[in-house]
Parts: C-alpha cells; structure tokens; sequence
C-alpha cells in the first residue's frame, strides 16, 4: 500500500513524471537523488511505483526533466522460483512482440540473479557524451 503525501504534484507514474515530481512526491521510498547529474534512484519500490514489485529503478532525466532512461532492476532473491520463471517468460516474450512501451524503446538484460528492464529515449552512452560535450 502507497503511504499517501501531500504533495504540489498528483503521483501518476515514474516513466511520465519530471525530476522535480518524482524528488518531491516519492518522499516515502528509498531513495538516492543526484540534482547535478539528473539522476534519481529509487530502492524496493512497489508494482506501483515501477512494473514489478521490489525493484530498485534507477531515472535519468533530460535537460528539460522529463525521463529519458529508466532502468529497472528486478531480483530474483525477491521472487518464488515459479514466479521468478514467470516474470522471465513474460519479458522474453514481450521483446518478441514490442519494441516500444509508454512511448519509450526498450531493452531486457538478463543476469543470474536479477533482470535490467531498461526503457530509454536514447542510448546511455549518447546521453553521456552529448552531456560530457556541455562541460
């Protein structure tokens, strides 16, 4: 259950909400936030805050502070073994289908213990060097 806050912004999702809400409205999660580098990351975050439940996501905004890439990671240590399958099955098979959720590319990792479901706007690694450019 989402403790509710009072805050100036309605909570509608993080893969819509700017730097700005997702700092002021996610106050009651676990959380690092970076205003330097656009970052936020947000730890055991419930299925509504993210799409799975416990999962760390970690939000890169553009300049105008709208996501641009967000990864979220899921653990299997978090999951039953057949729901861990399932969760699998569930992705593999999406990336089969879809290129593009919530208006976002997108891109699965799969490691031993964990999955990155990543959704992006651009590639990290051009928007590292157009932000390296700045500087």
């Amino acid at each position: 259950m989402v403790k509710e806050v009072d805050t100036i912004y309605d909570r509608s999702n993080v893969f819509y909400d700017t730097f700005n809400e997702v700092r002021d409205t996610y106050t009651e999660c676990k959380r690092d936030v970076w205003a330097e580098s656009n970052t936020i990351v947000l730890y055991d975050t419930n299925a509504e805050t993210g799409l799975f439940d416990m999962s760390d996501i970690i939000i890169v905004y553009s300049d105008d502070g709208k996501p641009a890439i967000i990864t979220e990671r899921i653990y299997r240590k978090n999951y039953k073994f057949w729901d861990w399958v399932m969760v699998r099955r569930i992705l593999k098979s999406k990336m089969k289908y879809l290129e593009h959720e919530l208006g976002f590319n997108m891109s699965v990792t799969y490691g031993k213990d964990f999955i990155d479901y990543v959704h992006y706007k651009e590639w990290w690694w051009e928007w590292a060097k157009r932000n390296q450019q700045k500087k």
